[in-house]
Order: C-alpha cells, then sequence, then structure tokens
C-alpha cells in the first residue's frame, strides 16, 4: 500500500444498509449521517447514526511506503430512548465487522434534551 486508503465511504456505505429497526414491537426508520447536530433534533420521526473518523495512523516501512494503517471510528447511535440504541449498537456492531472493524469501547452520553446518546469506537 503506497498511499492512505479512505475507510470513511466504505463505513457509510456499510451504515446505510441500516433502514430500518424493530424496538420494542415498532419499526423504526434509521439514518445515517456524517456529523450534522441539525439533525439531532429530529428524532421524533427516526434513529440516528452520526460517524466520523477519529484516528488514522500510516505505520512507514523503511523505504518511506505505507505497510499498515490503522483507522478509528467513532459512532454515535441516537434516539429517543435507551432500547433504541441498544438495539441499533447490535446492527452497528454486526455490520462494522463485515468490514473489520472492531467495537473497542461503547459509553452512553448524557443529552440535555433528554435523547439516547450511545457512543462507540471501533477499530480497523
Amino acid at each position: 500500500m503506497s498511499t492512505m486508503d479512505d475507510k470513511k465511504s466504505t463505513v457509510y456505505a456499510k451504515l446505510r444498509e441500516i433502514t430500518t429497526l424493530t424496538v420494542d414491537g415498532h419499526v423504526k426508520t434509521v439514518k445515517a449521517y456524517q456529523p450534522r447536530p441539525e439533525e439531532i433534533d429530529l428524532l421524533e420521526d427516526y434513529i440516528l447514526i452520526t460517524f466520523s473518523t477519529s484516528g488514522d495512523k500510516p505505520l512507514y516501512d523503511i523505504e518511506g511506503e505505507i505497510v499498515i494503517q490503522n483507522s478509528q471510528m467513532r459512532i454515535d447511535l441516537w434516539g429517543l430512548t435507551s432500547l433504541d440504541t441498544t438495539a441499533l449498537l447490535t446492527e452497528v456492531e454486526s455490520k462494522m465487522r463485515e468490514i473489520k472493524f472492531l467495537l473497542e469501547d461503547t459509553y452512553d452520553i448524557g443529552d440535555p434534551k433528554g435523547y439516547a446518546h450511545k457512543v462507540c469506537i471501533f477499530n480497523f
């Protein structure tokens, strides 16, 4: 590998495969975006995934060629309840594993508007 590989488009395509989610007997629409805070107010209509690259570290050989690229993605899951984000985490983890991104950590974040917000860190 002589140039860095941008994995963001691969992650975006994989996350967009999750279009609906059944939570507590209700089918909910799921949307994936790169971070767009204006979308957070629309959670009454759907569950939201936002994501960003949180680390991209190449390792070089002695000739200066990239031999390994370690990538990290931060994926935020937003919903009206923790049932939404927990169910969505199961789907997201499965999709990310398909493209060799493994879940490293996940934690809940308090939201001043009362939304359920879970942050997930995936490494490639």
